[in-house]
């Protein structure tokens, strides 16, 4: 309702299993643009699973479909990083 109203442009959900998001996706008239997992992180951290991001830094490109062309890459600050002189007293 929030979102016809004009509140918000987005929706969020959380916790949702790739059932739920299938649910989510074939009922709903918005699509969410997020999916906290806060609580999937704790369980598998809980059983000794490692939870780890679909796109390692930089994936962006790979899957532009997904994040449109942003690349943090891009970011000065880790571009200062990547530098080889970084740190270094010249």
């Amino acid at each position: 309702i929030l979102y016809e109203l004009g509140s918000d442009g987005t929706i969020s959900c959380s916790n949702y299993e790739i059932f739920l998001t299938r649910d989510c996706l074939a009922y709903s008239k918005v699509k969410p643009a997020v999916n906290q997992i806060d609580s999937l992180v704790k369980f598998c951290q809980k059983h000794g699973i490692c939870v780890t991001a679909h796109a390692p830094l930089g994936g962006a490109e790979e899957n532009s479909e997904l994040f449109g062309s942003v690349s943090c890459l891009d970011d000065p600050v880790l571009k200062e990083i990547d530098n080889p002189l970084h740190g270094k007293d010249n």
